[in-house]
């Protein structure tokens, strides 16, 4: 995801900006992004579909503890991209790494 503050703003911002060009409408994030994220998505009139995903990759959600953190980041992340509803095309919740079967 787009963390630093610097370098991958300025990153984001001119990969959005070529998008906007190319005529792209969405683009899928891996780990919720920032706010200016949605903001400059808003600004190029693209939607985001926005991953979820949460410190216990494990999945280990017979853990009362790791299933609380889960709902927790899920719940947070929402809440907060309520802020843009013409921006977030759909949630993706998941771990940072695919499971084991």
């Amino acid at each position: 995801g787009y963390r630093d503050p610097g370098a991958a703003r300025d990153q984001a911002l001119g990969e959005l900006e070529h998008m906007r060009r190319a005529h792209v409408n969405a683009v899928r994030t891996y780990t919720p992004p920032p706010d200016w994220f949605m903001e400059e998505a808003q600004s190029a009139g693209l939607l985001v579909f926005v991953g979820i995903w949460w410190e216990s990759r494990d999945c280990r959600f017979d853990d009362a503890e790791h299933l609380r953190a889960a709902e927790r980041t899920v719940r947070e992340t929402v809440a907060r991209l309520r802020a843009f509803p013409d921006v977030v095309l759909a949630y993706s919740i998941s771990p940072a790494r695919a499971m084991a079967i």
